[in-house]
């Protein structure tokens, strides 16, 4: 990829991760922040591919961003939570710690959707994860999307991961609607809503 797209990645990245995780620490958060990062790149017109991996053992599963298929290249929005000196984006070579699953993401898509919502689902089983922290830094992610899909005149079916991606954060939202009085101030955030309530409906049985 030649500079000027990698610069406006850098640029696009850092500025998604500073809106979306701010101050809080990055550890657990790859799924969280990679898979909206690689949806704010394609609707910039930066076509990517989510990597599912892992970090030097099995036990600690990983993603990242890769534009071209097996390059070596990666922008990775969480490599800081394995090494203190990295940046808060990192665009360059795959760490030797880092190895890439057989199976490609696009394949896992609905294995890795249900990880990702389990802990929202089931919060009381998941003592260790601070339930409210993931529930800001998901929903956030998604008013940025949703404000950039309504600003370009896209739909959020306009791919298949764009589509699982949505209907996860209307599933978030309809199961936390009595936390989402801090949301109603940020811009977009009753525009989301109101997407998730007509899905809801339009896919509802009777």
């Amino acid at each position: 990829m030649e500079k000027e797209k990698l610069e406006e990645v850098l640029r696009l990245a850092e500025n998604f991760r500073d809106a979306t995780l701010g101050s809080v620490k990055p550890n657990g958060k790859c799924f969280s922040l990679s898979y909206p990062l690689s949806l704010h790149l394609e609707n910039n017109n930066l076509n990517n591919y989510i990597t599912a991996g892992y970090f030097k053992n099995v036990s600690k599963s990983h993603f990242w961003l890769t534009f071209e298929k097996n390059t070596e290249i990666i922008v990775d929005i969480t490599k800081d939570q394995f090494y203190k000196k990295s940046p808060k984006v990192f665009i360059g070579k795959k760490p030797d710690d880092y190895f890439i699953t057989e199976i490609e993401f696009e394949k896992l898509i609905e294995e890795v959707y249900n990880a990702w919502i389990i802990p929202f689902k089931y919060s009381e089983n998941f003592k260790d994860y601070d339930i409210d922290v993931l529930l800001e830094i998901n929903l956030r992610a998604a008013i940025i999307l949703n404000n950039e899909l309504d600003e370009k005149k896209m739909d959020f079916n306009n791919s298949l991961r764009s589509k699982i991606y949505f209907i996860g954060i209307f599933e978030i939202l309809n199961i936390f609607q009595d936390r989402l009085e801090m949301f109603e101030n940020i811009i977009g955030f009753n525009e989301l809503k109101l997407k998730a309530i007509k899905h809801q409906v339009e896919n509802s049985t009777l």
